[in-house]
C-alpha cells in the first residue's frame, strides 16, 4: 500500500509539472499511461523470466530437487544482472525529474500564480 501511495503522490508531481509546462492538465492521461505501463511490463516480465529460463538452459518438466546446481546458479546470475540493470536504469530515469519538497512547492505556486491569472 505504501508503494502506491508514493506512486500516486509522484503521479501528481508529475502531472502538476506537465501542467507548468504545457498549460494543460491531463491527469486522465498520465494514470492511463501508468495503467498501460503496468500491464506493459507483466507481461514484459513474463517474457524475460521466459528468456532467462531458456538460456540458463533450465530442463523442461523437472522435478524438485532435480535441476542441476550450474542451472541454479545461472538462473540466479541472469536474475541479478537483470534486477541491478533495470535498477540502474529506472534510477537514472528518477533522478531526472525534480522529486524534491522545494521542487514541488515551487510547481504548486507556479501554478496558483497561472490559475489566477487565467481567473
Amino acid at each position: 500500500i505504501g508503494a502506491l501511495i508514493i506512486s500516486g503522490s509522484m503521479m501528481s508531481d508529475v502531472v502538476e509539472a506537465s501542467e507548468e509546462q504545457t498549460g494543460r492538465r491531463e491527469e486522465g492521461l498520465f494514470f492511463a499511461g501508468t495503467l498501460f505501463m503496468q500491464k506493459t511490463a507483466t507481461g514484459l516480465g513474463i517474457l524475460f523470466a521466459g528468456l532467462l529460463l531458456s538460456l540458463a538452459a533450465f530442463p523442461e518438466k523437472a522435478a524438485v530437487g532435480q535441476v542441476p546446481a550450474d542451472v541454479l546458479d545461472a538462473m540466479n546470475l541472469y536474475f541479478i544482472l537483470t534486477t541491478l540493470a533495470l535498477s540502474a536504469i529506472a534510477t537514472a530515469v528518477f533522478l531526472r525529474f525534480p522529486f524534491g519538497q522545494v521542487e514541488h512547492d515551487a510547481r504548486v505556486a507556479s501554478l496558483a500564480v497561472a490559475s489566477a491569472q487565467k481567473g
